[in-house]
Formats: structure tokens, C-alpha cells, sequence
């Protein structure tokens, strides 16, 4: 079993990216698996960052307002723009090519196609397939200049009182293959919350279809009421893999609702059985 913001300072990212405690400098002296990545000439940027400044000023853009559903975004190259909303909208692409830096004293929630941090000021909705700064001769900005995404630090993280969420979605005319993404291509990503005791754990007793509450293996601390945790399948169905989006899975994602002790009550009973005996167990 996982919980789902597996760092505390709670950073969740859903479909596409569990949150691992992590700082991450891309390496650049790889070709990306389909070559150099294309840029698509057509595209726009909508907005940009032209100052250092909060997310929600509209004097921090150009044009000056807040960006908002559907826009392609621009952190620009020398701005810092501080992520200190939280915003049901889904803005289309956003391209760090400065730094974004989520707020530390409020819950913070993003929703967006592509996040991308990479070098280039061309427009892209590339997303994987994303330019490598240096990738034959080695990056040439400097450190301190580096694309950044920073969902706190390892000195000041996310305060566990708060959360910060990140939420991809698929929009028209993306390509499959390549997007929804979080993708660090030639960048900094540093993500860090408050410590968890454990981000996941087996389970302690067999969990069998219709049952609404697990019994963890150990006691954790740091989970809460309200995290979403993942139950991970310990078969295969029909000779399949635990959790394939085409296929009904047997990994199950619940919310927890009440912490006792070792056991954790769900929102919603299981429909699978899930080991928590013998070797192989979820």
C-alpha cells in the first residue's frame, strides 16, 4: 500500500506523477530516445512572465492579467513567478524557462497539460520529446540559471499543514504519446515536503473484496485523514498486468477517512483481494 502524497508538506501529483523526495538535475549528455525534439512553429505563446512576482498579480505578465484556461504560459528566462494559487482552470502548457516556485504558506493546487522545464524560448507542446540543453557538448548556462520547478526545498519544504497538488489532464490536439507530461529536460525539479514515516507499507492481513478498512503491517506516521492511498494488486488478472488503464485494474485508489493504530478505513469498500500473507503481498 502507498499514500498517495508520499511526501508530507502534502505535494500530490495526479495522473502522471507520483511526488518522490527528490532534487533533480536532468542529464544532458543523452539524445532523446527520438532524436532532437521538434518545435512546433506554429504555436504561441499567450502570456509571459516580463518581472519576478506572484502567479496571481497581474502586473508579474504580459499581457497584464492572470493567466488563465487554455493558455500557453511562459516563465521567462531571469523570473521568478510564485505559484501561489489555487485554480480549478486548466492552463494548456506551461514552459519554465525561469523559475517556478510554489507558495509555502497556503494550499496551492495547479491544473495543466504540460509542465515543462527546458532551456528553449520557442513555444512547445512537446512534452517527453523535449530539447536538452548541451545534450552533445554539455549545458552552457549556468547553474544559478537553470530552469527550475521548486515545490519547496530541502531547507524550507512544504509545511505539512499545507498542500501542494498538481493535476495533468489530456486536452484536444495533444499528441498521446507525449503528453499529458511533467518533464525536467535539461532543468532543476526539487520537490520536498514534511518526512513521512513511511511513504508506503505492506499490509498487515489479508483484505478481501467488500472490506472497507486495512490493517497496515506497521504502524505509520505522518499519513491523514484525506490522503489518497493506492492498494497496490498482488495478482495478476487474466494474465495481465495489476494496473493497465485498458484493463480493469486490481491496484485500487481509495481515500483514507479514519486512522486507528495500525488500520486505516477507506471511503470506499475494496473489490479485489489483496494479500497481506505469505511472500508476495500488496
Amino acid at each position: 500500500m502507498s499514500s498517495h502524497p508520499v511526501l508530507a508538506g502534502w505535494i500530490v501529483f495526479l495522473f502522471a506523477l507520483w511526488a518522490l523526495p527528490v532534487s533533480v538535475r536532468s542529464a544532458d549528455k543523452h539524445e532523446h530516445a527520438h532524436g532532437s525534439a521538434h518545435q512546433q512553429d506554429d504555436l504561441k505563446f499567450s502570456i509571459r512572465s516580463i518581472q519576478s512576482g506572484d502567479w496571481s498579480n497581474a502586473q508579474t505578465w504580459e499581457p497584464a492579467r492572470v493567466p488563465k484556461a487554455g493558455d500557453r504560459v511562459l516563465i521567462a528566462r531571469g523570473t521568478t513567478v510564485n505559484y501561489d494559487v489555487a485554480s480549478a482552470e486548466v492552463v494548456r502548457l506551461i514552459q519554465v524557462v525561469g523559475t517556478l516556485r510554489f507558495a509555502r504558506d497556503r494550499d496551492t493546487e495547479l491544473n495543466v497539460g504540460v509542465l515543462s522545464m527546458q532551456h528553449i524560448d520557442e513555444c512547445s507542446e512537446d512534452g517527453f520529446a523535449c530539447d536538452f540543453e548541451g545534450a552533445k557538448s554539455g549545458p552552457e548556462t549556468p547553474d544559478d540559471q537553470w530552469p527550475s520547478l521548486l515545490i519547496g526545498t530541502l531547507d524550507d519544504p512544504i509545511p505539512a499543514k499545507h498542500t501542494a497538488r498538481i493535476r495533468l489532464h489530456f486536452l484536444p490536439g495533444f499528441n498521446r504519446d507525449d503528453a499529458p507530461a511533467l518533464a525536467c529536460c535539461a532543468g532543476r525539479m526539487e520537490i520536498h515536503g514534511s518526512p513521512l514515516s513511511r511513504t508506503w507499507v505492506k499490509l498487515g492481513a489479508d483484505a478481501n473484496p467488500g472490506d472497507s478498512a486495512v490493517k497496515l503491517a506497521e504502524k505509520v506516521t505522518g499519513w491523514r485523514v484525506g490522503d489518497e492511498v493506492l492498494v497496490t494488486a498482488s495478482e495478476r488478472a487474466d494474465g495481465y498486468g495489476s494496473f493497465r488503464m485498458d484493463r480493469e485494474p486490481q491496484t485500487e485508489q481509495r481515500v483514507i477517512t479514519k486512522i486507528t493504530g495500525q488500520t486505516i478505513t477507506l471511503d470506499q469498500p475494496l473489490a479485489n483481494k489483496h494479500a497481506g500473507t505469505g511472500e508476495f503481498r500488496a
